[in-house]
């Protein structure tokens, strides 16, 4: 049985991006949506082919519907906070997206409200599900990379002045452009990888292009207990990238391409000694397999990826990365 699913801000990044993606998962029934605009809901009910019974203009209501098991928040980051508490007490399962709030003090408010209520909640940092990140933490795993000293990410993007867009707006973001927002998913993604707690941030952020209220650019570099450093760089106003994604370790390296971003043809090369491996494999994409998975955790009880602990641990550490930023110098953890 297919669990049914209602989305909480059914237009934007959810219309585009990810809900197409999320109904093609096996086991995700998308059975109501929510949005304030009632523009956006007629769009997204036509799209996706849902009855105006489902369609809700107030949170409230779409909670209140007792065909829906779960829900999916897909709104600005500081709503976060008061959306998924409403949805736990309304013993609704929940997947959210990153970050999972604004601050580490609200994850954790969640993550415990969520273990009182026994709700699972997870949230959506799709991209550890990537076919090629796969591979690499298997990589990783098997230790074939030997001491891994450095992974290096990038995600560049255009992203020019747009009149409310929430993202540029320090008050819904959460405080940050590119660090707090695609930041999040690389964060998140090398302490996947590593296994390993990051003691030590430096991050750095301006404006090049684009004067918003948030950053354009910021590069974040991470250390790890382990011994490996992290390294990031991001930027929303770069058109053309592929968007790298390295590991270099003392027995192999790997580089893979357009495995971050709107790319269904990632591509990599792992180098060992004289030896190059193609990794071409076929693409699935990653939000559908985020949803399957969230869905199997609810219906089977199968481990999921990323329970809100991981979240609540992803927003201790985009703390220091704004105090980094702030404070212009390295922080311990």
């Amino acid at each position: 049985m297919a669990v049914k699913f209602g989305v909480i801000g059914a237009s934007g990044f959810a219309y585009n991006r990810s809900l197409p993606a999320f109904i093609t998962a096996d086991h995700f029934h998308l059975e109501a949506i929510m949005s304030r605009k009632s523009e956006n809901i007629e769009k997204a009910a036509q799209k996706f082919h849902l009855p105006p019974q489902k369609c809700y203009g107030d949170v409230e209501a779409l909670l209140n519907d007792d065909d829906v098991q779960a829900v999916v928040i897909s709104t600005p980051v500081a709503t976060h906070f008061e959306l998924a508490k409403k949805a736990i007490k309304s013993g609704k399962h929940v997947l959210c997206e990153k970050p999972l709030c604004k601050t580490a003090r609200e994850a954790e408010q969640l993550v415990d409200l969520a273990d009182k209520e026994k709700i699972k909640l997870g949230v959506a940092f799709h991209l550890r599900f990537h076919v090629l990140h796969q591979q690499a933490k298997e990589l990783v795993g098997e230790g074939r990379f030997g001491r891994v000293n450095l992974i290096r990410m990038q995600n560049h993007m255009n992203y020019p002045v747009i009149d409310g867009a929430w993202r540029q707006d320090p008050a819904l973001s959460g405080g940050g452009g590119p660090s707090m927002d695609v930041g999040s998913h690389h964060i998140d993604l090398m302490c996947y990888l590593t296994g390993s707690d990051v003691v030590e941030i430096t991050a750095v952020a301006a404006n090049q292009v684009y004067h918003y209220k948030v950053e354009d650019i910021a590069l974040i570099l991470l250390k790890f207990a382990n011994g490996t450093a992290g390294m990031i760089d991001l930027s929303w106003n770069t058109p053309n990238r592929l968007n790298m994604f390295e590991i270099y370790g003392s027995r192999a390296t790997l580089y893979c391409e357009k495995t971050v971003g709107p790319f269904k043809d990632p591509y990599g090369r792992l180098l060992e000694n004289e030896s190059v491996t193609e990794l071409t494999p076929d693409y699935l994409d990653t939000y559908m397999l985020e949803a399957e998975a969230f869905a199997r955790w609810i219906e089977f009880d199968e481990p999921f990826l990323i329970p809100g602990s991981e979240g609540l641990k992803n927003n201790r550490l985009l703390e220091k990365v704004n105090e980094s930023i702030r404070l212009q110098k390295t922080v311990k953890i």
